[in-house]
Order: structure tokens, then C-alpha cells, then sequence
């Protein structure tokens, strides 16, 4: 849900950042709350990459978001509850970001913890990454595999090694993944 869920929002943002940017050029205006939408969405999707969440409500809480984001740039600017509606998008995404923020800050004061996943699968396309699940959710972070060949059976050879500060039960704070070979 992870993946696709971050596929959908890259496409609304570069749909929106691009239409926005056409209008503004024709216009010679600029939307300054959809432009802090589309700011705290990327922020919001940056640091989100540094934590493994496996609740199953923050999924559909992501998608609140993003639905209450995308009405807010698909209302028109004539209608009253335009302003109401980006008002709420940018105070969740910032709520958001405040949430990632004081995680990371809290993690600062825990000690690491190790754990060793089976690797599910990788992908060299643009950026590498592996894929793997923790706590039963799948999860693709970035792992540089420039080391390996591409004939390398690394799903067969290898595993996931994740340092991982534990916050709450289903919420822990990636550290740092490698590879490491099998026994």
C-alpha cells in the first residue's frame, strides 16, 4: 500500500506542480497556498522515508490527506469553502511534519536495535532499492547495490540488515539498511 500509495501522490504533485506553474506563467499569478501544499507534501514524503509505520490506519490516514489536498486544488477559487478546504490541507500536512519532527527527535534518545529480514526483492531503475517486509507490511527503501552485479541472485544470497530505533509498538525509526550475506 506503502508503494502505491507513494506513486499516486508523486503523480498528483507533478500534475499539480505542472498545471500550476502553466496557469501562473499565463496568468501572471501566483497560488500561494497551493504552492504550500505541494512544499509540505514533498517535505511530508521525505521524511516519512525514514520511519517503517505498520499501523494500518496510518494508511488510510495518508489517504485523507492526500484526498483532502487534491480537493483543495480541484476546488475553484469561487467557491467559499475553497479557502476552508486548503486551510485544513496545509494545517494537516504541517501537523504531519510536526508529528515526523518530534519522532526524530525522539529517537535521538533511544539505543539502536538490529534486525535481519529476509530481502523480497530489489529494483535498479532510477534509484536502488530493496524490498522487504518488517512486521508483516512490505517496505522498499534505498539501498545502494552499485557492489553487486546485475547476474547476482541477491534475493537467494542475501538479506536485509536494519538498525532500527523502536518508538511505539508498530512505529520504528529506519536507521540504516544494508545487505549482508546468508548463513
Amino acid at each position: 500500500m506503502e508503494s502505491i500509495f507513494r506513486y499516486i501522490i508523486i503523480i498528483a504533485i507533478a500534475f499539480m506542480i505542472g498545471k500550476e506553474v502553466f496557469q501562473s506563467i499565463r496568468q501572471k499569478s501566483v497560488d500561494w497556498y497551493l504552492l504550500a501544499i505541494i512544499v509540505l507534501f514533498g517535505i511530508a514524503i521525505f521524511m516519512s522515508r525514514s520511519f517503517l509505520v505498520t499501523i494500518w490506519s496510518y494508511g488510510y490516514l495518508e489517504i485523507c490527506i492526500t484526498v483532502l489536498a487534491i480537493s483543495a486544488y480541484l476546488l475553484g477559487r469561487s467557491t467559499k469553502i475553497y479557502y476552508v478546504i486548503r486551510s485544513l490541507s496545509i494545517a494537516s500536512l504541517l501537523a504531519v511534519i510536526s508529528v515526523f519532527t518530534y519522532w526524530n527527535i525522539k529517537a535521538k534518545k533511544i539505543p539502536g536495535e538490529i534486525d535481519i529480514v529476509e530481502l523480497n526483492g530489489f529494483t535498479r531503475w532510477r534509484v536502488d532499492e530493496v524490498l522487504f517486509k518488517y512486521d508483516g507490511e512490505p517496505f522498499s527503501r534505498h539501498c545502494s547495490l552499485k557492489d553487486y552485479s546485475c547476474n547476482d541472485d541477491l534475493m537467494n544470497r542475501y538479506n536485509v540488515k536494519l538498525m532500527l530505533k523502536p518508538l511505539y509498538p508498530h512505529i520504528v525509526k529506519l536507521e540504516s539498511i544494508t545487505l549482508i550475506p546468508k548463513e
